[in-house]
């Protein structure tokens, strides 16, 4: 215990406050989406006795409740549900705040479960925020100080769960809560006077925020941070990047890309076939050349029209030839496939191919993606998926299965190509790259994707070879 409380002692109540608002957040966003790895880690890790501040205990509790029952959750039937608890919000709460924001890398929410739960078993209170912090500091606790309010120090932490309803504690905790923003004589966080309400506090003589930047006073003392200090843990954090880019397997695409990173990439192209053949060739590329495990999802294709077509492309020998036995053994050209085939077996243990049924959903493929990832050791796999427009629910639109795509991509750090061939309207502002392949023109088509923060789109020009699925890069622009 002596060293949790040791461990715990430099959070300050300020900081708190932003770790719970920012899980709450994440839960808030995540509850209704199917599979969510985020969702579960805080579901399955915390519990309302672990938050500090009663309010956000109230919320965690509504939340875990409805999402048991499998209520779908928006801010107005959580606010209903806490209301019918008898929780009162503090002054200048506002539910909807946690609806709205960016999620979390599931290492960062990773660490900010774990500090919650850290104070909750040391039981600890957080430090208090000291009084003479700076300008940008109280702006930022005006800031927090809409999403929830701090308790009064004699205040206990909030209770176990299911009891907001009829516990008055929990309503006299809030109140309390409030009536501590009113009352300067409550508020006691540190040994040091405090301003009192509203009056500004004065900036230290050696720092200056007109211009954002941190100047030196005359009397200030210079501080000089070694950069042997800081190595070790920079280097920790570069670790934590290496390998999650991959090689595509198509040189001027990736030099253009610098490789495929892990997030979501929608390809949309209107011929079918032309876009099966280009996402398996893709596939086999990153499982023989990056040698990470591949994940390809096929909703149109069954597993033996995949091989036959992988061993057309990789021995020149025509499909539909191989398809219809027209090879006589022994012949040159069944010779070509038989040692493709040999040659290949190696690498393509790295491929793992799933004939997609309406059983086929995104917590499938998730459990999927976890297993090859902890078999493989890698720090990341490529999930492909052909046919994203039959992924979702029936009812369900393409962008809001791209957006829970989005969100299983980066809470495993999986590089995700998805294809589709346009039959239902994509609007996904949260797809990485967006991309198009077509323009068929004399054997040639055009890829083009464009990154979600980028103007200009990047261009390769490919020579398909359609009676062998194959894909040859001739130019970029």
């Amino acid at each position: 215990m002596a060293t949790q409380e040791k461990a715990f002692a430099g959070v300050k109540l300020g900081e708190l406050l932003d770790l719970e608002t920012s899980v709450l957040r994440t839960l808030c966003l995540t509850v209704n989406t199917a599979g969510s790895e985020l969702k579960y880690k805080i579901l399955d890790t915390l519990s309302g006795a672990d938050f500090y501040f009663p309010v956000n205990a109230a919320i965690f509790e509504a939340l875990e409740d409805m999402h048991r029952k499998g209520d779908y959750i928006v801010h107005s039937n959580l606010d209903e549900e806490l209301r019918s608890r008898s929780v009162d919000y503090p002054e200048g709460f506002y539910l909807d705040d946690l609806f709205v924001g960016d999620l979390p890398h599931a290492s960062e929410l990773e660490r900010k479960v774990g500090r919650i739960k850290e104070r909750a078993v040391t039981g600890l209170p957080p430090r208090p925020d000291e009084s003479g912090d700076d300008e940008e500091d109280r702006q930022a606790k005006s800031a927090r100080a809409k999403l929830s309010s701090p308790p009064v120090r004699e205040l206990k932490p909030a209770a176990s769960s299911h009891r907001a309803k009829s516990d008055p504690g929990l309503r006299s905790n809030v109140a309390a809560a409030k009536k501590q923003q009113s009352d300067p004589d409550l508020t006691r966080f540190s040994t040091k006077s405090a301003a009192k309400e509203g009056e500004p506090k004065s900036r230290p003589d050696n720092l200056a925020s007109d211009s954002g930047k941190v100047a030196l006073g005359k009397s200030s003392p210079i501080v000089l941070a070694s950069e042997g200090t800081a190595m070790s843990s920079y280097l920790q954090e570069l670790e934590s990047k290496q390998g999650r880019s991959i090689e595509s397997g198509f040189r001027l695409l990736d030099e253009v890309m610098d490789g495929l990173s892990p997030g979501v990439m929608v390809i949309v192209d209107q011929d079918r076939d032309r876009l099966s053949g280009f996402l398996k060739q893709l596939t086999d590329q990153i499982a023989e050349g990056a040698r990470v495990p591949c994940l390809f999802v096929s909703y149109r294709l069954s597993k033996d029209m995949l091989r036959v077509r992988t061993l057309a492309r990789l021995s020149g020998v025509s499909a539909r030839d191989l398809e219809k036995g027209r090879l006589r053994k022994n012949s040159p050209e069944w010779q070509k496939v038989e040692q493709s085939g040999k040659q290949a077996a190696g690498w393509m243990k790295r491929v793992f191919v799933i004939e997609a049924s309406s059983e086929t959903n995104l917590a499938l493929l998730r459990k999927m993606c976890r297993q090859l990832l902890d078999s493989s050791g890698v720090a990341t796999c490529a999930l492909l998926v052909d046919g994203l427009e039959s992924l979702g629910r029936a009812d369900q639109s393409l962008a809001s299965t791209t957006a829970e795509l989005k969100e299983l991509a980066d809470s495993m750090d999986l590089v995700t190509i998805a294809a589709t061939d346009g039959s239902k309207p994509l609007i996904a502002p949260t797809v990485d790259y967006a991309a198009v392949l077509g323009g068929d023109k004399d054997g040639m088509v055009t890829f083009e994707v464009l990154g979600r923060d980028e103007t200009n789109p990047y261009r390769v020009t490919f020579e398909y070879l359609p009676s062998i699925y194959r894909f040859v890069e001739r130019s970029r622009s």
